[in-house]
Formats: C-alpha cells, structure tokens, sequence
C-alpha cells in the first residue's frame, strides 16, 4: 500500500514537474519493469510490475495492459507504458 501512496504522489508531482525531471522518473519506472533490458515491457513484465507497486491484481494488469498497448504489438513502449500508469490515477 505504501508503494501505491508514492506511484501516486510521484504521478501528480510529475505532472508539474520540469520535463527533464518527468523524464527521469519516467525513464526509471520503465527501466524497473524491463527486466530483460530489451526496451519493451511485455504483459509478463508489466502484470509484475503494476501488481506488487500499484496494487492491481492479476486480471486489472491484463486489463490495463491490453487497453495500453496502442498498436497492438505485445509490448509497451515507454511512452505507452507511462500512460499506462497515469491512467491509474486519473
């Protein structure tokens, strides 16, 4: 539960943040759910992420991974990933 009281503070701080430092943050939560270094987050790696860090349960991962993948390739991209996790907490 702590950990979803910081992903959503840091979600609204980021959104007045200097871009450099929403970069950085952004950058640092895509690297934490690539665990295979490869660039992309797949649905193994995004349900791991989001379901101890934003307290999703296995299906709503599935859900918001889905939802999220906008072109429907199997993986989130960073960009894809990020909007993924402010959907959270708008």
């Amino acid at each position: 539960m702590k950990r979803l009281a910081f992903v959503a503070s840091a979600a609204a701080a980021l959104s007045s943040a200097p871009a450099n430092a929403q970069n950085t943050c952004e950058a640092a939560a895509f690297s934490e759910a690539d665990t295979n270094g490869n660039g992309w987050v797949d649905q193994s790696e995004f349900a791991a992420f989001v379901m101890p860090n934003c307290g999703l349960d296995f299906g709503e991962a599935n859900v918001l991974f889905a939802v999220s993948d906008n072109d429907m390739n199997g993986v989130l991209d960073a960009v894809e990933f990020w909007r993924a996790i402010q959907r959270l907490f708008v």
